[in-house]
């Protein structure tokens, strides 16, 4: 009897729940090894490591000087580099866990009702996906996350102090994403708290105590950083093309949107979206109205949002385009349709059994809503709403039913439920695709195999020229190798001049040796060769060399690359 109730209890627990909600994502999503930005992450600590590995890379040197976060040093000092791809399963499964934990516990908050709570943040990736809380991989951002959706709880709670030393501590981290909700808080506190001197002064002096090291760790890196001033169009120039993120319509041309409505409906229909959205919480949702931290958010990424269009366009500010401010959109977006899910939980409460069907359909339309491709998102999951359907007619029998409240939830359980299928199997595919598929899939495969036979039979110490413009780049993670350069060499730590003037030259000096080319390659191998001293070229099979070339031995090849050495 004590263990079924012990057991009874566990199922109600949030630990449980959060447990539950990490087996949906990874069902639904995935984990993955050396992808994206690990291009830059995975050598970066591999080479903390062991500083034989890359040795000279003017990419991976220059991030081990340069980079803020303390994550990778502190594994560096724990951790073998054969332990890292282990070690980064278990922690993104710990971070992952740690972070839906404190977001259910914050809609659990917000909603009072466990069902509500669960909704809530299972909509975070099954429907209307806050995509940059989301990624697939593990990186010092998902570390970071754990703990400042933590602070973000707290701040909820009115736990300021608390709240502030969490936030102050992922800074560490991730300096950016800690800053956010510090600036919520620290603006909820002086317009809305009764005692904000105090409470402003005591929950800034935490933050900034307990970010410290990463504060102290900028301020000595600044001082050291070299002077000198370029010209606005130049470096502007050279920041969009090396960190188009940082700018809010992305590489899109500002005067191209006033002709071209197209451009200006792709560009704007994510803030357009929750404009609209935050309007209708304002109109219909009494709750979210007496909200005022949810206001504060919205009020601030606004304001933020602005400040980064104004820097990035009419008067250009490095230290603000740093900043990459439209991340705050990212905060308000994952309030708001959270919000809605809470929102819709109760319409579907109303008497009439009728406001549960809507309560459901709307909550697939509004989540399904968030980018401009609904219609296509109708077309594949139509059988949610017939299944919606369906329900509502089995539960019109039974609405003199005790058990109709219990039903009218399942209005939202449905959709939910209908994408976790529908994402099963879209991962399914994907798994099927990675391994089997044409195309990129097949580019990816042989250029993974590539780099584990370039360290199997180079030395450490080897120089490659490969393809600069794969897709996904990272031929050092698995190679442990040094590249002459990649397309993705810069652009994901912030902007840097000089290193991005050096990138440029380096991409023009090999130019020709891509994935697709019709161009002469001679000058970039020449280049690579005689200026860069490369030990070793990886070829696309189509334009490898045809016969004997006296400087080039052949190594090895697959179905798309070929590696051959370089003799001296």
């Amino acid at each position: 009897m004590n263990l079924r109730l012990f057991f009874q209890r566990f199922l109600r627990n949030d630990f449980f729940a959060a447990l539950v909600i990490l087996g949906i994502f990874l069902l639904t999503n995935r984990y993955i090894y050396g992808w994206d930005d690990q291009h830059l992450e995975i050598p970066l600590l591999k080479h903390l490591i062991d500083p034989a590995l890359y040795a000279g890379d003017y990419y991976v040197e220059s991030l081990s000087r340069n980079f803020s976060s303390y994550l990778y040093p502190i594994l560096a000092r724990l951790i073998t580099v054969d332990m890292i791809p282990v070690v980064y399963l278990v922690l993104f499964c710990v971070v992952r866990y740690i972070f839906f934990y404190w977001v259910y516990r914050l809609w659990k908050w917000i909603s009072g009702d466990q069902l509500t709570a669960l909704c809530a943040t299972l909509t975070l990736f099954l429907l209307g996906r806050s995509e940059e809380f989301i990624f697939r991989t593990f990186s010092h951002e998902e570390f970071a996350l754990a703990i400042i959706f933590a602070g973000f709880y707290f701040f909820y709670r009115d736990r300021f102090l608390l709240a502030s030393i969490l936030l102050g501590i992922a800074a560490n981290f991730h300096a950016i994403y800690a800053l956010f909700p510090m600036v919520y808080l620290s603006v909820y506190v002086l317009l809305c708290v009764k005692d904000r001197g105090w409470t402003f002064l005591k929950t800034g002096l935490a933050f900034v105590g307990f970010a410290s090291p990463f504060i102290i760790w900028h301020f000595s890196h600044a001082l050291k950083a070299n002077g000198g001033t370029v010209p606005v169009e130049e470096w502007v120039r050279l920041y969009l093309l090396a960190c188009p993120q940082c700018f809010p319509l992305g590489t899109a041309n500002p005067n191209e949107m006033i002709t071209n409505f197209g451009v200006l409906f792709s560009r704007w229909y994510g803030y357009l979206f929750l404009i609209v959205l935050y309007g209708a919480h304002c109109l219909w949702n009494q709750d979210f109205r007496r909200d005022k931290k949810a206001h504060t958010i919205m009020g601030v990424s606004a304001f933020f949002v602005v400040v980064c269009f104004f820097c990035a366009y009419v008067k250009p500010v490095r230290f603000i385009l740093d900043l990459n401010l439209t991340r705050f959109m990212s905060f308000a977006h994952f309030l708001l349709i959270g919000y809605t899910a809470v929102f819709l939980m109760k319409l579907a409460q109303k008497k009439e059994l009728w406001w549960a069907l809507m309560a459901g359909v709307l909550f697939l339309l509004i989540g399904w809503a968030d980018t401009p491709m609904i219609l296509s998102k109708i077309l594949r999951y139509w059988w949610i709403l017939a299944a919606l359907g369906g329900f509502f007619a089995v539960a019109y029998q039974f609405r003199s039913s005790p058990f109709l409240p219990t039903m009218k939830k399942m209005f939202l359980v449905i959709p939910l439920a209908g994408m976790f299928v529908g994402y099963c199997q879209l991962h399914y595919n994907y798994v099927q695709m990675t391994q089997r598929g044409g195309g990129f899939w097949q580019l990816q495969r042989n250029w993974e195999d590539m780099q584990r036979y370039a360290k199997a039979h180079t030395p450490k110490d080897a120089l490659f020229l490969t393809p600069y413009d794969m897709e996904m780049g990272g031929f050092r993670i698995h190679s442990d190798r040094r590249v002459i350069v990649c397309y993705r060499d810069c652009g994901i730590i912030g902007f840097d001049y000089q290193a991005v003037k050096e990138w440029q030259e380096r991409i023009q000096e090999i130019e020709a040796f891509k994935v697709f080319t019709k161009q002469d390659i001679r000058p970039a191998l020449m280049n690579a060769i005689g200026k860069y001293g490369a030990t070793h070229i990886v070829f696309m099979r189509y334009y490898e060399p045809q016969g004997e070339v006296g400087f080039l031995k052949k190594m090895y090849a697959n179905e798309v690359f070929s590696l051959y050495q370089v003799i001296r």
